[in-house]
């Protein structure tokens, strides 16, 4: 009886040092991950510079004060909170009608080619032997006025604080106005027949009756007068001329020899 409790005993002691070297196993463990840290903060601040070629375990490192303290101080409901207020330049003042020496600017057409764009307008600054049109482009200057921008229907321009809109298709334009891009009218075709001028005076198309209707006389062909012979010869230094009788009156022409 003695021996077996003696063996239990033993066991039992076994059993107590296995657990209690597990045990310290574990706490140590423990306490290294914990000390990591701390090493790689005081490899940081020596300065020291890992080996090429070797990778250093990852750590997980606490997040700096600087990364949240803007958070902090943004408390909405602080009694010191400002407010900032975006400044809004103002938009230049747009006018709809432009003038140059009391003379109202007016959009004719505008042309735009790639990257060049141009506008044709009247020239209110037009001197004696000038053209009455004037083809501008993007920054020109016409007096105190700069072309700011040329867009496919309007033109703006700009003077100072007052920037002036002037539309292509203008409904107060003035109609009497003529474009230099109008187009003139194509020339009429003349007859191949050739035209008799006569100076005699034609008859009457129509004769009236006595019943009050109207009958039209059948026209005659007209026949050409004929030339009177030529009257006599009138000399002169070297040269003879001979008088003719024409319809429009009397010809001296010189006569061959």
């Amino acid at each position: 009886m003695t021996a077996m409790f003696s063996k239990v005993w033993m066991i039992n002691i076994v059993l107590a040092v296995l657990i209690l070297f597990c045990w310290i196993r574990i706490w140590e463990g423990r306490d290294t991950e914990m000390e990591i840290p701390a090493q790689t903060i005081a490899v940081e601040k020596t300065g020291d510079v890992s080996r090429p070629g070797t990778i250093s375990p990852a750590v997980a490192r606490p997040a700096s004060s600087l990364e949240y303290d803007g958070i902090v101080e943004m408390n909405l409901f602080s009694p010191d909170r400002t407010f900032i207020i975006e400044t809004v330049e103002p938009e230049p003042l747009v006018e709809a009608e432009a003038r140059i020496s009391g003379e109202k600017i007016v959009l004719y057409g505008i042309v735009v080619l790639d990257a060049e764009k141009k506008a044709l307008i009247n020239n209110p600054m037009r001197k004696p032997g000038e053209r009455d049109f004037l083809w501008i482009r993007e920054g020109e200057r016409l007096s105190n006025l700069r072309v700011t921008k040329i867009n496919p229907d309007q033109l703006l321009l700009n003077d100072g604080s007052v920037q002036y809109k002037i539309d292509l298709y203008d409904p107060g334009k003035a109609r009497s106005q003529t474009s230099p891009s109008t187009r003139t009218p194509a020339p009429q075709q003349r007859s191949a027949e050739p035209q008799v001028i006569s100076a005699d005076p034609s008859p009457s198309p129509a004769a009236r009756t006595g019943t009050g209707a109207r009958t039209s006389a059948p026209a005659q062909p007209k026949q050409p007068k004929p030339t009177a012979p030529p009257k006599q010869a009138v000399s002169g230094d070297d040269d003879e001329y001979e008088i003719i009788d024409t319809p429009f009156g009397e010809i001296r022409r010189k006569k061959t020899k």
